[in-house]
């Protein structure tokens, strides 16, 4: 066990962890009920899941979540957050091609910390199991954290 923490990438984990701070944050902005960050607690082990099986489907799952999830919850925190120049340009992004060029902006945001950590673990001799539940408990901790921001502001 302590040999495995001695091995860990702090940096990656931390990165994960700070992606799902600001997801967390987002949904405790929005006042999200208890069966969205259920979801959001879900779609962060999927995602773990997908990333540690393959490329194949962790791209296009990410993209999914992205533009299902992601996106959509980013432009109404910017409403919600933001002043009327921050909620006009949510508008822009939130339509047509602003939603389709922003949508694989940010999946590749998310996607990135996750590959990392996962290339790193990889690199340093971790098991699949151990990257699995690595980045699913930095993304839960990350989800943890961003409720607690949000309620404290």
């Amino acid at each position: 066990m302590s040999n495995a923490i001695k091995k860990l990438p702090w940096l990656t984990s931390i990165a994960v962890l700070l992606w799902y701070t600001v997801y967390g944050w987002e949904l405790s902005v929005v006042s999200s009920p208890l069966l969205s960050w259920g979801i959001a607690s879900a779609i962060a082990a999927f995602l773990a899941a997908a990333i540690n099986i393959a490329w194949l489907l962790a791209v296009p799952a990410t993209l999914a979540i992205t533009w299902l999830v992601g996106l959509p919850l980013a432009l109404n925190t910017a409403v919600v957050k933001g002043n009327e120049q921050v909620e006009n340009i949510a508008n822009v992004l939130g339509s047509g091609i602003g939603f389709l060029g922003s949508t694989f902006l940010l999946a590749a945001f998310w996607f990135s910390p996750l590959f990392w950590a996962k290339w790193q673990m990889t690199k340093n001799g971790f098991h699949r199991n151990q990257i699995f539940w690595t980045i699913t408990l930095s993304s839960w901790l990350g989800l943890g954290l961003g409720w607690v921001i949000g309620r404290w502001q």
